[in-house]
């Protein structure tokens, strides 16, 4: 690590996965149509599936049945629905995000349908991830790196603390989530495959 010499690996690496997580957050250039869930009858809550190291920053898309949902929140439900939550089963039209890593249905769906609601999500890595998909890694890894030297060279009074290059680092990083927002924007966005991270 000839850029922050001194600096211990760990504290590196942190750096890097901090990064990358940034990124994806500000980009979600990570996207990944998980595999389809099974409707339950009656059942409104559904846990997501995801890829081990993995964790949803947003929802893309949600279908019921072949038919996109409309997201929603709590605090509409409450003024539009305000007994939403003890709903009798029916054709769910909206969903909203309960956690990270579940789903729930505006009204518990009156049919059993296997493979019935398709979520397509942005994604970003966790906090002790050492893999990220291909999209993230190889095709955005200077900007990436970029991030984790700022944030290296941005802390006060160590080794390799060096203020000025670590805002010219920055300012190269958000170069960099700017160009990865127009790129998914435009829809260039390839397929994915698992990588494992290089530590700078």
């Amino acid at each position: 690590m000839p850029n922050v010499a001194g600096c211990p690996e760990m504290v590196a690496i942190n750096a890097v996965r901090q990064a990358c997580r940034e990124f994806c957050t500000r980009t979600t250039i990570w996207r990944s149509t998980l595999a389809a869930i099974d409707s339950v009858l009656g059942q409104p809550t559904y846990s997501l599936v995801l890829a081990s190291g993995s964790e949803v920053v947003l929802p893309l898309h949600v279908e019921y049945n072949d038919i996109p949902l409309s997201p929603t929140t709590e605090e509409k439900l409450e003024d539009a629905y305000p007994t939403w939550r003890d709903a009798s089963n029916g054709t769910p039209t909206m969903y909203l995000i309960e956690t990270k890593g579940t789903i729930r249905l505006h009204v518990p769906p009156d049919s059993a349908i296997t493979g019935g609601i398709s979520v397509r999500v942005a994604l970003r890595p966790t906090m002790t991830a050492d893999t990220v998909e291909d999209i993230v890694y190889t095709d955005w890894s200077e900007r990436i790196a970029d991030g984790a030297l700022a944030r290296l060279m941005k802390m006060a009074g160590k080794d390799w603390s060096n203020p000025q290059l670590g805002i010219y680092h920055e300012t190269q990083f958000w170069n960099g989530i700017l160009m990865a927002r127009a790129t998914v924007e435009h829809g260039h966005v390839k397929t994915s495959r698992q990588v494992t991270m290089q530590f700078f």
